[in-house]
């Protein structure tokens, strides 16, 4: 990204990127996804959100949902790495174990459900930030009601808020 970015689409059409994502320099740029379909973020391989250099903030809107599908190893621990803050407001699922960091304490809030892609296949999502992970708006905003969840992991430095109706 080259400046700050905001892609949209109309008619509940989807929006993937599958290939990295990267702000263009040491300059962290925003981005921003609106859409009512699926915001899918891999497609299974190395498709890293902010790895050679973080992006300031990733903001998803709600309805729809928004798809990890991307493979970490030793060399890239994060799915998606900000300066900034990470807001999810629709439904998450997790195709693969997800890793979301913000480096300079931003919140990463999940506005909607979290849920792994399917029954058989539990995911690890793990969340690093000295900022305050936050998992719903005060809805019925379940975390692994759908899909479990292999676990749920928060780093120390930060507070973990959950403000979900049961």
């Amino acid at each position: 990204l080259r400046a700050d970015t905001v892609i949209s689409a109309s008619g509940n059409k989807d929006i993937s990127f599958n290939g990295k994502v990267d702000s263009a320099d040491a300059t962290p740029r925003a981005l921003t996804v609106n859409t009512g379909g699926v915001t899918q973020f891999g497609d299974g391989g190395a498709d890293y959100v902010g790895h050679s250099f973080a992006l300031a903030s990733v903001t998803t809107d709600g309805p729809g949902s928004t798809v990890f599908d991307i493979t970490l190893d030793v060399n890239h621990p994060n799915s998606v790495k900000t300066t900034g803050s990470q807001t999810y407001g629709d439904a998450v699922v997790l195709n693969k174990d997800t890793v979301l960091t913000s480096t300079t304490s931003g919140d990463v809030w999940f506005k909607s459900t979290v849920d792994s892609d399917a029954v058989n296949t539990p995911r690890a999502l793990t969340v690093n930030t000295g900022g305050a992970t936050r998992f719903g708006d005060g809805g019925a905003d379940y975390v692994g009601h759908s899909f479990a969840l292999a676990s749920v992991t928060t780093d120390g430095p930060g507070s973990t808020v959950f403000d979900i109706t049961l």
